[in-house]
């Protein structure tokens, strides 16, 4: 993901990229601009500023378990999507926080 500009990345481990890439690309799919999302959050009794739906995506917020799952919900996923990237069963390269190689397992 490219920076955007007037944002700065943190340092995020690999769940936290693959959270904000997967925000962006569930929200650019359902046609839903920072504001509908922001909007449909707060309707569903979870408040996140456009801006702040931006600084995720541009991987310059980190989100906490609450708002992981208020944005699953918005979105009309589950929270392991947003927290787990999907594999193939021979995939043991696919990096998830405080999770071993699977070849070290």
């Amino acid at each position: 993901m490219s920076e955007k500009p007037g944002m700065s990345k943190i340092k995020l481990g690999p769940t936290g990229e693959h959270l904000a890439e997967t925000v962006e690309r569930l929200r650019t799919s359902a046609h839903l601009s920072y504001a509908e999302l922001s909007r449909l959050l707060e309707s569903n009794g979870h408040r996140i500023p456009p801006l702040g739906l931006r600084r995720i995506e541009a991987q310059a917020r980190k989100v906490d378990a609450d708002e992981i799952t208020a944005l699953a919900s918005a979105l009309h996923v589950s929270p392991l999507v947003l927290l787990f990237p999907a594999t193939d069963s021979t995939d043991d390269e696919t990096p998830v926080t405080g999770v071993p190689h699977i070849s070290q397992l």
